[in-house]
Order: structure tokens, then C-alpha cells, then sequence
């Protein structure tokens, strides 16, 4: 045997263990931590630890998506925990890292078993001619508008021929209307809630978000009903 072969034999061994261990510790991260179920006392936890929040918050979020989390959930308490910007920040740099980590797991460690799941799935049919025919548009029309699974497209684009720099480059201009939605959407309830003024400017930027991510929304479905 050549000493690619044995390469090829030893990463191909190596990939399910690998790749488990990496959804375990995902997991584990979200549960441990109880996002979604325990919010309050997430958010008083986080609070407590100043700027080293920001850093044990980027690290949830990018293991919540490597779980399949949807990003909506960490947006929107990114909008709760802290002000506007710094929450864009944040969000914006987690979400780019947490798509980019999951598009590198199924490329490099779950390629067939990410393949095999896609083609059992009608709903993911086109994914592939999509993206080879639209590139950097396929993938900035999932993150420009939260109706589409972008969790767990994160994967099937990892198995797709688009570079790794074309998704890098798109994934981060064009999560930025989401973020703005969802941050500024959460900022907006929360105080309401708690009977604080509304800045005229987040709500004018929370509704220009909204509609463009609905007007590309219907957008790609056209483009996606054409393609079938």
C-alpha cells in the first residue's frame, strides 16, 4: 500500500470519530449551558463576566451551529444581552466562524456522510445544481433571508464545489441584514417589555431589514421554482 493510500485509510477511519466528537462536544457546549431553556440565567451568567462574556458567548454560538442550532437563537439574545452594536459585533463574527467550522467539517470529515443525508432529502434536491450554477449568490441568498435552514445548509455547501473563499466572502457580507433584524428586532422588544424609549433609527433600520430579507426571499424561491 502507498503511502497516500495509507494516508487516504487513515483519515477515512478517523473521520466518523472525529466528526462525533465534535457534535458531542456541540452539544454538550448548548445543554451544558442551557440555551434556550434557561435564558435568564444565561444572560445574568454572561453579565457577570464583563468582557470575557463576549468571548465565552462567541464560543457558544459557534458551537450551537456546528449543533444545528438555528442562528436566530443567538441573535436574538445577542439583541437582549447587550447594546445594539456590540451585539452585531459579536454576532456577526460568531455566525461567520460557526458557518465557516460546519462548511469544513462536512467537507474535510463528513463529505459522504453529509452527501448521503442531502440526497435523501427532497427539500435539498437542488442544492447542488443551485450552487454551481449561482455560486456566491446561492449562498448569500441563504443568509439574506431567515426562512432557509442556514444551519443546515452550513453543511451542504461543504460538499459542494464552491470555494472555501468564495463561501467565506459571501457568509460574511450577507449575514449582516439577519444579524441587523434580529438584533435590533430583539432590542426593540426588550424594551418594550421593560417600558424603555425606542430609538427612531433602530426601528427604521429593524423594518428596512425585515422587508429586504422577505423581497429576497421570494426572490430565490422563484429562481429555485424555475430551476425544477
Amino acid at each position: 500500500m502507498t503511502r497516500e493510500n495509507t494516508k487516504r485509510s487513515f483519515c477515512q477511519r478517523w473521520r466518523p470519530v472525529l466528526l462525533t466528537m465534535f457534535v458531542i462536544a456541540a452539544v454538550v457546549a448548548v445543554n451544558v449551558f442551557g440555551l434556550g431553556r434557561h435564558l435568564s440565567q444565561l444572560q445574568e451568567w454572561i453579565d457577570g463576566l464583563g468582557q470575557l462574556g463576549y468571548v465565552v458567548f462567541i464560543l457558544l454560538h459557534i458551537a450551537s451551529m456546528i449543533a444545528v442550532t438555528p442562528r436566530s437563537v443567538f441573535s436574538v439574545t445577542a439583541g437582549i444581552l447587550f447594546d445594539p452594536v456590540t451585539a452585531i459585533i459579536l454576532v456577526s463574527i460568531s455566525s461567520v466562524a460557526g458557518a465557516c467550522a460546519t462548511f469544513l467539517i462536512a467537507r474535510y470529515l463528513a463529505k459522504d456522510m453529509v452527501h448521503r443525508w442531502f440526497a435523501r432529502h427532497e427539500r435539498f434536491e437542488n442544492i447542488y445544481d443551485l450552487t454551481a450554477k449561482y455560486g456566491a449568490i446561492m449562498v448569500a441568498a441563504t443568509r439574506l433571508t431567515p426562512f432557509f435552514p442556514a444551519t443546515i445548509l452550513n453543511y451542504g455547501f461543504g460538499v459542494t464545489k464552491i470555494t472555501f473563499t468564495t463561501y467565506f466572502l459571501s457568509t460574511l457580507v450577507s449575514m449582516i441584514p439577519g444579524t441587523v433584524m434580529y438584533v435590533f428586532g430583539a432590542d426593540v422588544v426588550s424594551k418594550m417589555i421593560s417600558d424603555v424609549g425606542i430609538s427612531p433609527p433602530i426601528v427604521i433600520a429593524l423594518t428596512v431589514a425585515v422587508l429586504f430579507c422577505v423581497v429576497v426571499f421570494f426572490i430565490v424561491r422563484k429562481r429555485i421554482t424555475c430551476m425544477k
